[in-house]
């Protein structure tokens, strides 16, 4: 049975700015303007509180995989990886700093924003392991040379050093001048590497009307400059909400489908709108869908 969690004590003087469960329900993740992030595990070996300091308040927070064993922690200035084996220690994403509220998210289909000559160039890299179910070793070690005998081999495999089964986690960072990091990052037991192999700027058409709305497009003077802010991952495409806007984007053909700006704070009219709630996407299949409740 689950035991009853409170607000982690890392966030005591703080307001949380983000709360993620884990897709398997035993483990949640939170971030505040503090900089605080702490992951609550449920149950197992790490049960409990996990909190680690950034620099800069916490916009985004989000798991990457089923049960949580690896979280992306976007703040004002910069994309992290915590990652459970190696005790949550803060791994880098990219290493231009950034300044605002913009966000970060898991995505399946990352990989198809990579341009297929970067994806062989990473094959290339790393098709000098290779590793099994059992322990795997390396393949540059691998092999009879010529002269060794059965007892030379069998001394040969056990001094190896086995490979580690890696793991990897593809992801959306939002840049400035409506920008998308196409990032990378793969673990090794207790080691993990982060990289952005790609860096996309999606077409913008003009302004949409209100999702789920009958009123046309928006009459009113629509901001110009709007940024991408947190992501969320919706079928193939990703959801960008900021204060400004909210947009959809086509991460295949890297264009934005559709966006709707949002009224400043003390707007009014009819295409004033603001957005109260936005519900976690339900999936990462071609169908999915996203509630917003705007006023």
């Amino acid at each position: 049975m689950y035991k009853r969690q409170g607000i982690p004590d890392g966030h005591k003087g703080a307001n949380v700015t983000s709360v993620a469960w884990s897709a398997s329900g035993d483990a949640l993740i939170s971030g505040d303007d503090a900089g605080g992030a702490s992951v609550v595990r449920l149950e197992g070996p790490s049960a409990g509180a996990h909190t680690v300091r950034f620099d800069a308040p916490v916009v985004q927070v989000a798991f990457c995989d089923f049960g949580g064993g690896a979280a992306l922690v976007s703040t004002t200035t910069q994309l992290s990886l915590l990652h459970r084996a190696n005790g949550f220690k803060k791994t880098p994403i990219g290493a231009k700093p950034r300044d605002g509220a913009f966000g970060a998210s898991a995505h399946a289909w990352t990989r198809a924003a990579v341009p297929e000559e970067t994806l062989a160039q990473l094959e290339a890299e790393e098709s000098g392991t290779t590793e099994t179910a059992e322990g795997l070793f390396s393949s540059a070690s691998s092999g009879n040379a010529k002269g060794e005998t059965k007892d030379d081999e069998k001394s040969k495999r056990a001094t190896r050093t086995p490979c580690r089964v890696r793991s990897e986690y593809w992801m959306f960072g939002a840049r400035p001048g409506r920008r998308l990091w196409v990032c990378r990052a793969a673990t090794a037991g207790e080691l993990s590497e982060a990289k952005v192999l790609a860096t996309v700027r999606p077409s913008i058409p003009e302004a949409s009307a209100p999702p789920g709305s009958r009123l046309p497009a928006p009459t009113a003077p629509v901001p110009k400059k709007w940024e991408f802010g947190a992501l969320h991952a919706l079928g193939p495409c990703v959801l960008s909400v900021s204060d400004a806007a909210i947009a959809v984007v086509d991460v295949v053909s890297a264009a934005v489908l559709a966006w709707y700006p949002l009224a400043s704070p003390g707007g009014r009219g009819r295409d004033a709108l603001s957005l109260i709630h936005i519900s976690e996407p339900t999936r990462q299949e071609a169908i999915s869908y996203a509630v917003f409740c705007l006023k």
